[in-house]
């Protein structure tokens, strides 16, 4: 009876703070401090459109949401000699989102938005965060600090306690563009972070690294827990991340543990994905291990695809390893600019690392390049490609390099057996180094030809997000061939406002800078499921067209689109069957819906008797309503998106 009261109380407690929650609104170039301040946990701060030129503090807080209105672009620029545009310490469940951030201060150690401390379930998504420099100036390519070693973060999240990590963070969706950053990165994760997420990001046109994982460094000073660990990063976009006084990787996990590195599209910078263990400041012979890189498209980096491993002294010390990880399902074209050491792949100070089913496709003979410290290196099922017809590696062996052969380097990373890797055309769709198409041509060598006993990991997908595995044997490189839309068992969906069991479905239509960002679909037997991600949403108020018998020339016509035909409308928890002949005409229809809705999150399931016919590709629309005006629509334009529905049992 106790336990009865107690969640009875809670949930109350629960409907209260959502009762009392206010939406502060602000109009520039009044105060967005002053609304923060006085915000409690339900809270959201809205800011209309115009330029401000101050500098936030959100301090100690939990459950607020700081966001646009939705009426024009809103700039938060600093106020010129904060070092931090939007500094975040010790909050929980908080959420900031589409805004465009800048710093006018352009100084050393400048940011755009800084997490820090300890706290939970914070979210930054679909903001545009540019121009952060540490220097005084425009965008400049060719910059240079020397040996300064100062920098500057666009997003920077750091756990600097030791005892109290940050966890369930996620910096989805925003783009980091045209930032003079340094010795410092676009995207950096670093110390005590632990469960995060780094998904949908647009990275481009940044002085250093793009997007990092950093752990063991001197900053923050902590000497346990100084590792991100159990995180992602995936289906970003990082290009044009080129460092002038180093070399660097656009993706780079220093020092992390357990990350996976997926589905990412990699090109136009020095290095494509680089893992490595540089600093052992505060922890001597550490290793990094448990970095995956999974089913990425590689292509045009100037130095490497890959390269995996640390580079072997920094500092005056040796560096630590990378242990225990792997590179799989990925598909690498043209990498390397010019027939050198590096190549499509580099191997160093790194062990036990499984190198299975990827493309290679080269512009030279070198392919690889295994360098000191690589040792257990074992590869399997991959096909190698260039256009001179034959393969090489570039071995370090008692301190000086040598070339070898195919058959050597078989020997050297234990490839043999029934599924050796073979060097042939893969018969990619496009081998372009500026615009390639990575799919498997109907004849590829690649199909049905990877790893034997291939076991996805949960979740998993290939490029294009379907099944990373179809059929029996998994394909090579990063597209899965075969029919997407047969899956033995149906998606397991929990209709409970958390899309974590999502995350093998590909969305359907995505956004960035407004209400709803990513919408998703899926199906059973009997039931449609419906997931839509986003920040700021109505907590009730959502309209779902469908276009059943995908003929945009019936039903009701959405002046928001340009082609629709919507036969069905689910509305706020109700089905409505449409009944005119272009106009707004709909009659209710008994259906089963089950909705889960919050300012994040719309997850429903429909049962699919309910509708009279469904064909096997329909049109879908999304809408985010508040007071029946639309905040926010998917797709953000064009014409309805597709659902093929899938056959499992």
């Amino acid at each position: 009876m106790k336990k009865r009261k107690l969640s009875f109380l809670a949930a109350m407690l629960l409907l209260c703070l959502h009762l009392f929650a206010t939406d502060r609104h602000v109009y520039a170039p009044a105060s967005i401090q002053s609304r923060i301040d006085s915000c409690s946990a339900g809270d959201k701060v809205i800011v209309h459109a115009g330029t401000y030129n101050q500098a936030l503090v959100i301090a100690s807080k939990t459950g607020i949401t700081l966001t646009s209105a939705g009426d024009g672009t809103v700039t938060i620029a600093g106020n010129g000699s904060s070092v931090h545009t939007i500094y975040v310490e010790n909050c929980s469940n908080l959420t900031i989102s589409n805004l465009t951030v800048k710093n006018s201060r352009k100084q050393a150690w400048s940011t755009g938005i800084t997490v820090i401390g300890a706290g939970s379930g914070i979210t930054i998504s679909g903001n545009k965060v540019t121009e952060i420099s540490y220097v005084n100036k425009s965008w400049d390519p060719t910059d240079n600090p020397g040996g300064s070693g100062v920098g500057a973060n666009a997003i920077a999240v750091i756990g600097d306690n030791a005892s109290s990590s940050l966890t369930n963070i996620s910096v989805i969706n925003n783009e980091v563009s045209y930032c003079i950053t340094g010795w410092s990165e676009g995207i950096a994760f670093k110390g005590n972070v632990t469960n995060f997420n780094i998904e949908g990001n647009n990275v481009h046109h940044i002085t250093n690294i793009g997007i990092d994982a950093l752990g063991l460094a001197d900053y923050p000073n902590i000497s346990t827990n100084n590792q991100p660990s159990n995180g992602t990063i995936k289906n970003n976009i990082a290009n044009n991340c080129i460092c002038n006084y180093t070399d660097n990787g656009a993706i780079y996990a220093d020092g992390a543990i357990d990350v996976l590195i997926s589905n990412n599209k990699v090109y136009n910078n020095k290095y494509g994905i680089t893992i490595g263990c540089e600093n052992q400041i505060n922890k001597p012979n550490a290793n990094s291990t448990g970095i995956h890189v999974r089913n990425n498209l590689i292509y045009n980096n100037s130095l490497a695809g890959i390269q995996y491993g640390s580079n072997g002294v920094n500092n005056g010390s040796t560096e630590g390893m990378v242990t225990y990880g792997s590179i799989t399902g990925n598909t690498l074209i043209k990498n390397a600019s010019s027939s050198q050491w590096a190549s499509e792949i580099v191997l160093q100070n790194a062990n036990n690392i499984d190198v299975f089913s990827n493309v290679v496709y080269g512009r030279y003979t070198q392919m690889f390049t295994y360098g000191s410290g690589a040792s257990t290196i074992n590869c399997r099922a991959n096909i190698y490609h260039n256009s001179t017809g034959s393969f090489s590696t570039s071995q370090y062996v008692s301190g000086s390099w040598t070339g070898i052969n195919l058959a050597s380097f078989k020997t050297l990373t234990n490839d043999n057996g029934t599924d050796q890797s073979v060097f042939t055309d893969p018969l990619i769709t496009s081998a372009s180094e500026t615009s390639p198409d990575p799919h498997l041509t109907g004849s590829s060598p690649g199909i049905n030809a990877g790893k034997i006993g291939f076991t996805p990991f949960t979740g998993e997908v290939d490029y294009d997000g379907q099944a990373r595995l179809i059929g029996s044997r998994v394909d090579i490189g990063v597209d899965e061939t075969g029919s997407a839309s047969r899956l033995d068992p149906c998606p397991s969906i929990t209709i409970n406002g958390n899309l974590s069991d999502w995350s093998a479905i590909t969305a359907i239509a995505t956004a960035s800078g407004q209400t709803s960002l990513s919408l998703k679909m899926t199906n059973n037997s009997q039931s449609i499921f419906f997931g839509i991600a986003g920040s700021g949403m109505d907590n009730t108020q959502y309209q779902i067209f469908l276009n059943t018998d995908n003929n945009t020339a019936t039903g009701y016509q959405d002046a928001a689109y340009s082609n629709s035909g919507a036969d069905y409308l689910i509305e706020n928890g109700a089905l409505y069957r449409y009944t005119g002949s272009g106009g707004w005409s709909w009659t209710g229809v008994t259906a089963t819906v089950t909705v889960n809705k919050s300012q994040t999150v719309t997850e429903l399931s429909i049962n699919r008797s309910a509708f009279t016919s469904l064909s096997s590709t329909i049109g879908v629309s999304y809408k985010d309503m508040s007071s029946w005006v639309t905040q926010s629509k998917l797709p953000a334009s064009g014409g309805y998106t597709s659902f093929e529905f899938i056959d499992c049992q």
